[in-house]
Order: structure tokens, then sequence, then C-alpha cells
């Protein structure tokens, strides 16, 4: 008021809004669910995926030929007419008809696939489903069977064969980037050269999207194709894993359930429990293959006295533990949060206003500086960790077009991400003398 002794003048500053990009995942399926192509669906708990599954469809007619069956539906199937799709049969007798089989549309309505051995004839007619459904499912179950604290998305991508389903996730990653951290994708696609060519694309530095694929003990040297590839995480399932299992995805959960604060530190990825999974009865060649192609697999945590099943490697396609990326994706994103949020805020500040000047240097550094602390406190970098910043004279009198432009180049930090122990040796000597 105009006859007041004291009038407070108000500047308002606000806080950042969370990045939630390294908590954001995705289950990638083809033809699993219902969901129209190139659309995803939040799933926050097992239940929330069966009211999207795709149903099945009634056999009308299945006979068998030198080696091929041929179904026919009640329906159209939705396989293009020449293409091929996993699909799985159920509830035939004889049971010969019953499994999963590459099958290849003939018509809208009819598809054949290979069984060596005359089955009989059919005398009760089943049902046949698209694959991805049991593939998706065992995604969601093994996933929330790690806990409940993460949503994840489910990104129905439609098509029948894997080059197809790259293509359409390209797409989609073009029209939508930064939408996961992690892509859980299916099986199929781990020898799929065009989805090689995709990882290849977000491997550079401040690319932050992570491939999680799957290999069996038959077409584990097919990783080969992807070393080097900082987004590939590869993973190789027991040939014992049941289909209401999709190994991988317990990873993925407990990376995206990470918060890192200072009383939810990161722990190292390497020897990571694992809920509800299969625990791998690897000989010793296959474990120095995997390690050899920079492979991840499960076994049992024996050797420290334990029943729990844990991660053995923990690393990327570069051979460089996951938890350095993680750290560094870090810091890319919340130093670019913080700093934006510190320029935003003090351009709208009448009493605290940031200018290009000495001061304002300084507060971008000590913000930059808190920022990195937190890193280390959070347990993802070691300390110390110096941000730098060139002064206001020197660097305004080396580049006087950045001041006219209000660009500013000088901020630095050069940060070393925490590790884990892998392999440690104890040196015991045993005496026979006495004292």
């Amino acid at each position: 008021m105009a006859n007041d002794v004291v009038t407070i003048n108000v500047s308002t500053q606000f806080a950042p809004v969370a990045d939630g990009l390294q908590k954001t995942g995705t289950l990638v399926t083809q033809g699993g669910t219902t969901l129209t192509p190139g659309t995803k669906q939040l799933i926050t708990e097992p239940s929330d995926l069966t009211p999207l599954l795709a149903g099945a469809l009634q056999v009308t007619a299945a006979t068998w030929a030198t080696g091929t069956v041929t179904v026919t539906t009640a329906s159209a199937h939705g396989i293009t007419v020449g293409e091929t799709a996993n699909w799985t049969m159920a509830g035939f007798v004889p049971t010969g008809y019953n499994g999963t089989f590459q099958v290849t549309a003939t018509t809208s309505t009819q598809f054949t696939y290979a069984v060596a051995v005359n089955p009989g004839t059919a005398t009760t007619m089943g049902t046949v489903i698209n694959a991805s459904v049991a593939e998706v499912t065992a995604m969601v179950s093994t996933y929330f069977a790690q806990g409940s604290n993460n949503s994840v998305y489910v990104l129905e991508l439609g098509g029948n064969t894997a080059a197809e389903g790259v293509t359409a996730l390209t797409a989609y990653m073009v029209e939508y980037p930064n939408d996961a951290y992690i892509c859980v994708v299916p099986r199929a696609w781990a020898t799929e050269s065009s989805y090689v060519a995709l990882v290849s694309t977000y491997s550079g530095n401040t690319a932050m999207t992570y491939f999680f694929t799957t290999f069996n003990s038959t077409n584990a040297a097919s990783a080969s194709a992807y070393l080097g590839m900082k987004s590939f995480f590869g993973f190789v399932e027991d040939p014992s894993t049941p289909v209401t299992e999709f190994t991988v995805a317990f990873v993925a959960y407990n990376i995206l359930n990470r918060s890192p604060s200072n009383v939810n530190k990161v722990p190292p990825t390497q020897y990571m429990f694992g809920s509800g999974v299969t625990n791998g009865t690897w000989k010793s060649a296959q474990k120095t293959q995997f390690k050899s192609l920079n492979l991840n697999y499960v076994i049992k945590g024996s050797e420290g006295g334990l029943t729990n099943s844990i991660l053995m490697g923990g690393v990327l396609g570069s051979g460089i533990f996951f938890n350095f990326w993680y750290a560094t994706d870090w810091a890319i994103i919340n130093l670019h949060l913080n700093l934006a949020n510190e320029v935003m805020n003090g351009s709208n500040s009448t009493i605290n206003p940031l200018y290009y000047n000495q001061q304002g240097i300084n507060r971008l550094q000590a913000r930059a500086q808190k920022t990195v602390n937190s890193g280390i406190a959070f347990g993802l970098f070691l300390a110390p960790a110096v941000v730098n910043a060139v002064d206001f004279v020197t660097y305004t009198t080396d580049n006087p077009s950045d001041y006219q432009a209000g660009e500013y180049d000088g901020l630095s930090a050069s940060l070393t991400p925490q590790n884990g122990f892998t392999h440690v040796v104890f040196n015991l000597n045993v005496t026979d003398l006495i004292g």
C-alpha cells in the first residue's frame, strides 16, 4: 500500500520438474495386442495387459500333406499373403498339430507350416494365435515379477516379419525421439540385419536409448555384429526358459526402477539380483564365448553362498559396464536441465536477474557444481569432481562475437563414473612355522 512503511517485492524461481527418461521403458511387440500399430499403452500392473491382448482365431480345417500342414481360419488371420509369422496352434487332436511354428500365408484365411511327420487326420479343430501374444505376456510378467514401483509401456508395431518390425520402430523413433530409455525387443530381432543397423545409429556418446536383445545358445555367435555398440545390451536365455518368461525384462525393470538420491544410491549392474528367472547351466566354453561377445546371462549366486539368481556381465556391446553410461546419461540430462532452469529463471527475475557477466558465470558454475555434487552423493561419480569456468574477461576477449550472441561455452568438468568389483584375488600364505 502507498502509505505502508514497508513494501515487499516478490520474485519467483521455479525448480525444474525431474526428467523421467531414465525411468521410461518400452516392451516392443508385433501383433501381440489389439493396439493400433505405432501406438503404445502404459502398463502399471500385469492385469493392465489382459484387455489389450490379441484374441485367438478359430480353425475350420487343418490337413497334412508331404511335410506341410495347411490351416484354414474362420476369419482373416491378418498375415500378408506370401509373408511369414510366428503363430501358436493349440487344442488340436491329434496333438501333433499343436505348437509354435513359422507359418506362411497363402490366402487371407489360410496359411501353411512345416511338420515332418504326419500327425494324422485332425479330428478336433483348435485355435491359432499370434505367438507375440505369449511373448509380450512373458515380457510383462517377468518385468513386474521384480516389483510394481515402475510402470512400463507396451508398444505395438504390427507387421509380421522382424524386418517389418524394425522398419516400424525406426520410423517411430524418428517421430518420437527420446521416447524410451530402454527398448526390450522381440527375440526374432536378434539376427535381423536391419536391426543391427538401427542399433548402431544410437551408439553415439549423447544417444540415450538402449536396446535389450535376447539370444539363445544356438544363435549367440550372431552377437558379434553388435561388438562395439554402446546402445546394445545382449542377453542369452537358458534353453530351459519357459514360454512364460522373458528373462532380460528383469534387468530392464531394475535399471528403470532406479531413483538416484542420497538415500537411494545407484549400485553396480553386474551381479544384479533377479526374481522368477531361470538360472543358466552354461558350460565353461559357453561362458567364455559370451564374455568375448559382451553378452550377459543369469546364473545362481552359489559362489557367494546365495540362492538368488544373479546377472553375469552387466556390460553393453562396447564392453563398457552399463553403469558407466547410466551415470553419463544422468549427468547429460541433469546438467542440461539445471543450467537451462537457471537461465530461464534468471531471465524472469527483477530482483536477481541473470546477466552475462562474471557474476552470471559464477552462478552457472555454482549450479553445475551442485548438480555434479549430487551425482557424487547418489553413487554415480567418484569424488572429487570440479566444474571449471573460463572467467568473463578472458572468454569475451578471446570470443567477442559470442558475447554479442549471448553464447558462453566456458563450462567444463571431468567426471569418472563409479564402478564395481568383478574379480577379487586374495593372496594366502600358509606356513608350518610357529610364530
